[in-house]
C-alpha cells in the first residue's frame, strides 16, 4: 500500500463527508447504523453486510454480541474511491444473574416429545431468520430508521444479558428485556415492519417475529394473543398481540428481543436513542 492510501486507510470515518453515523453505541449487545452512497460495500470483522439501497441514500446496519470483542474491523469501500478501514472499540459490560422461581416444571424440565415440538419451533425460528436476511436488503422494509418505542408498558422485569437461573440452575442467558403487566395488556410494534412468524412454540408461548428491514428484527413472547399473520405489514404503534403467560414464563410479561440478524442486541440501548 502506498502512503497516500495507507493515510485514507487510517482516517477516521467522520472525516468523510459521504459516510454518516446515524445511530450507534459501542458496547456489547449495543449497534451501529450507517448512510453510505448508492454503491457502497461494508464488512465486519471481513464479513459482508447488507446494504438497504434507497432513493436517498444507502444504508448497513451493525449489532454487537453480549460477548463482543473488545476491537472490531469495519471496512468500507465508497464507489471509485480507496476502501478504508476503522478499528471499533467495544466498550464491555458486566450482566446480573437472575434466579427465576415459578416456571412449569414442564417447561424447565422437557419431556422427549417436548425436545421434538422444539427441535420443530427451532427449524421454524431459523426460517424466519432465512426471511429476514434474505430480505435484507430491500428498500421497501424501513422500519430501522425509526426511533423504536417500548412496545409495552409496565415494569422492567428482566434485563438484556443477564444468566437465567431456573430453579438455581443456569439454564441460558437472557436475550431482551422483560416487561411485567397484566395478561391482555396490549403489545404493539416499535417500528414498522413484515411478521415472519406467529405461532405457538414450546420454550416462547405464542410468539411474533417482525422484520424492520436491514436485518434488524423483533422477537416478542409468551403472548397471550397474536393479531397478526405472517406476511402482514404492520406500521409502528399497530396492536399486534397481548401481554401473556406462556411458554417458560414465571408470571405474565412480555418478552422482547432485538436482533441484527440472528446477534441479540440490548432493545434498552436502541430505546435510550
Amino acid at each position: 500500500m502506498n502512503k497516500l492510501l495507507l493515510i485514507l486507510a487510517l482516517l477516521p470515518f467522520p472525516l468523510i463527508a459521504e459516510i454518516k453515523v446515524l445511530s450507534q453505541n459501542l458496547q456489547q449487545g449495543g449497534f451501529k447504523l450507517l448512510e453510505l452512497p448508492a454503491g457502497s460495500t461494508v464488512r465486519l470483522g471481513g464479513a459482508a453486510v447488507p446494504i438497504v439501497e434507497t432513493p436517498q441514500g444507502a444504508y448497513a446496519m451493525l449489532g454487537f454480541d453480549r460477548k463482543e470483542a473488545p476491537a472490531r474491523w469495519l471496512e468500507i469501500c465508497l464507489p471509485e474511491k480507496p476502501c478504508t478501514t476503522q478499528k471499533l472499540t467495544i466498550t464491555s459490560r458486566t450482566y446480573i444473574t437472575q434466579n427465576v422461581r415459578g416456571a412449569p416444571k414442564a417447561k424447565t424440565n422437557p419431556n422427549p416429545a417436548a425436545l421434538k415440538q422444539m427441535q420443530a419451533d427451532n427449524a421454524a425460528i431459523r426460517a424466519a431468520r432465512a426471511a429476514v436476511a434474505r430480505d435484507a436488503t430491500q428498500a421497501t422494509n424501513l422500519g430501522f430508521l425509526q426511533p423504536l418505542k417500548r412496545p409495552s408498558t409496565g415494569r422492567i422485569s428482566g434485563v438484556y444479558g443477564s444468566a437465567r437461573l431456573f430453579d438455581g440452575q443456569e439454564r441460558s442467558w437472557h436475550k431482551g428485556i422483560d416487561y411485567a403487566a397484566p395478561i391482555g395488556t396490549p403489545v404493539v410494534a416499535p417500528a414498522s415492519g413484515v411478521v415472519r412468524l406467529a405461532q405457538n412454540t414450546f420454550m416462547n408461548g405464542n410468539l411474533i417475529m417482525l422484520d424492520h428491514g436491514a436485518g434488524l428484527n423483533s422477537m416478542f413472547a409468551h403472548l397471550n394473543t397474536m393479531q397478526v399473520k405472517v406476511g402482514q405489514v404492520v406500521r409502528q404503534g399497530e396492536r399486534i398481540a397481548e401481554v401473556g403467560n406462556t411458554g417458560r414464563s414465571s408470571g405474565p410479561h412480555l418478552h422482547w428481543g432485538l436482533y441484527v440478524g440472528a446477534t441479540p442486541i440490548d432493545p434498552k440501548l436502541w430505546v435510550a436513542q
